[in-house]
């Protein structure tokens, strides 16, 4: 770990963002980048639980089964399909990255969206009694 590069550039950062108010009702944060990944599953399941933070629902749609694998394009409705099947589409969120401060985060939003899927950063906190944390980003 390189804790010069802790001391002298990620707890200034943090330090300036307690101070301008970003986060201040979140306990030690940590901010994570997440993106979507899709999922197709064959059938047709009614109530698929919202599994993303984004809150992006379930849908379901249809491929034609008659055109050939690799022509297979999933579509709202059977019009035009000589051997339709029901598929589900759905979301989960993928981890991609985490950092000690929201400039970080951000700034990898901005380099690195060409590769993510609709990509967000989430900030959660280190989590209740983390002592260790706690301490290192207390400065303690």
């Amino acid at each position: 770990m390189n804790l010069q590069y802790l001391k002298e550039s990620i707890i200034p950062k943090r330090e300036q963002e307690i101070k301008t108010g970003e986060n201040l009702a979140t306990s030690q944060p940590i901010y994570i980048v997440y993106d979507l990944q899709e999922h197709l599953v064959y059938g047709h399941e009614h109530e698929i639980e919202c599994t993303n933070l984004f809150g992006k629902k379930a849908k379901c749609m249809y491929i034609d089964r008659g055109e050939g694998y690799e022509d297979m394009e999933a579509k709202s409705s059977t019009n035009g399909m000589s051997d339709p099947e029901e598929i589900m589409l759905f979301w989960t969120n993928r981890y991609r990255a985490i950092f000690l401060t929201s400039e970080a985060a951000h700034d990898y939003l901005r380099y690195q969206s060409h590769n993510l899927n609709d990509p967000f950063v989430y900030v959660h906190n280190t989590g209740y009694a983390n002592k260790q944390m706690d301490n290192l980003l207390k400065g303690e």
